[in-house]
């Protein structure tokens, strides 16, 4: 217990800033009681620590290192249309979680989210 902990204080891992507000931190300067339990509070990506307790605000916890993910997700703020998209500015939910929400092509994603309007969803997703 004792190394794994040392040795995690030194690679700077992830951990929620509470007091900050800087999101997810790898500086090492985690509160100590996170350095006596870093399996409960110590992330080593930052992604897995935005997901654990940013979930609401992952693409902001993600920051600048945030990379589209080129996967399409259903476009409902438009609600003129059955499209799907994949232009990187999915809400903080679906990125949070991709496997529920989001598909490698438009096909997929309106099939999955527009089947009753399937033809018109793939043309105006571009597909």
């Amino acid at each position: 217990g004792e190394v794994v902990t040392t040795i995690i204080g030194l690679l700077g891992d992830f951990y929620p800033d509470w007091s900050g507000g800087g999101y997810c931190l790898n500086d090492g300067n985690e509160p100590d009681y996170m350095k006596l339990n870093p399996s409960l509070w110590v992330y080593s990506t930052r992604s897995s620590c935005c997901t654990r307790y940013y979930s609401y605000a992952y693409n902001d916890c993600m920051g600048s290192d945030a990379v589209p993910s080129g996967k399409y997700y259903p476009d409902w703020d438009q609600n003129q249309e059955s499209r799907c998209v994949s232009d990187g500015q999915e809400p903080d939910y679906m990125a949070s979680n991709p496997t529920a929400w989001m598909y490698d092509s438009a096909e997929e994603c309106c099939t999955r989210y527009y089947s009753w309007d399937l033809g018109a969803c793939v043309t105006n997703s571009g597909g």
